[in-house]
């Protein structure tokens, strides 16, 4: 059995556990000339231990830390349910053939608590296998709101997994709610259907410009797009400053290149937004001067 890659939503494996939730209501600070927050939700931590993990332990040993929140109030009961259900959906999957035998072990658990249980049960097999595996694997899950204002709920889930290698990995997913309607919205929704690839060349263009490629080719700045042919990521995240589109490690770039990033401001982005994301453009423009 060789060591897990984990990337993007990482879920584990279990043998002893160190369960400590912390329940905190909280709203994010937010500057003061933002509408007000709308979402009301608490903050949990989930904490699994395998083996005596300390500097100077040789012995086997995984730790799983997951943070996460709990949506309790802003919106009503059912919209609620349906951000819990998302949030737990998200942090419970788990992408890894040598767990798959370990799942059914763990029906009975869900969203972080399944995840953290399958990542320590894979390492104790690795272990039971090749009993002179001591190398250390650590799991670290952050999912956090980070914009809260206006009608729309943004979270993103952060993943940093070591599993063994030279280093390990991290891996970023963000969601965006729609909080009268409880609805998740992607690129489909953040965009007019007529006016998708009218928007992809001025993304190119802000993705160009931001990664300062002058080259006419991508491929020659060290991306790796399918035939050097540019798409928007449809992994986006919404902020004061603009819509900001991010790609996976490894999708379209090295590792050394961490998670290309680009971001349009809101004044760039208005033309080309759906329905819903117009009101949101208007409120977050700039006054034109004069």
């Amino acid at each position: 059995m060789k060591p897990t890659r984990f990337f993007l939503l990482v879920p584990v494996l279990f043998v002893g556990m160190l369960s400590t939730p912390s329940c905190t209501s909280c709203q994010p600070e937010s500057d003061s000339t933002a509408a007000p927050d709308t979402l009301v939700y608490a903050v949990k931590t989930l904490d699994k231990v395998m083996g005596a993990c300390d500097s100077l332990s040789t012995e086997p040993c995984a730790t799983v830390h997951i943070e996460y929140f709990e949506p309790t109030g802003g919106a009503t009961d059912s919209v609620l349910k349906r951000i819990q259900a998302i949030v737990q959906r998200d942090l419970g999957q788990y992408d890894s053939p040598e767990s798959e035998g370990a799942a059914g072990m763990f029906d009975h658990l869900s969203g972080p608590e399944r995840t953290a249980a399958l990542f320590i049960e894979e390492y104790s097999a690795m272990v039971k296998e090749l009993p002179e595996f001591v190398t250390p694997w650590e799991l670290d899950i952050t999912a956090s709101v980070h914009f809260n204002q206006s009608d729309f709920v943004g979270y993103s889930i952060l993943v940093y997994a070591y599993t063994g290698g030279a280093h390990g990995n991290s891996a970023s997913r963000h969601r965006c709610i729609h909080l009268p309607s409880g609805d998740t919205l992607g690129l489909i929704d953040l965009l007019a259907s007529d006016q998708i690839d009218a928007f992809a060349q001025i993304a190119e263009q802000q993705f160009r410009t931001q990664n300062e490629i002058a080259e006419a080719r991508l491929s020659a700045a060290g991306f790796w797009f399918e035939e050097d042919r540019f798409y928007v990521s449809k992994n986006f995240f919404l902020a004061r400053d603009g819509v900001h589109f991010q790609y996976s490690q490894y999708e379209i770039a090295p590792y050394s290149m961490g998670q290309p990033e680009f971001v349009v401001d809101w004044k760039t982005i208005a033309p080309y937004l759906g329905s819903r994301f117009q009101p949101l453009a208007a409120a977050f423009q700039t006054p034109t001067e004069g």
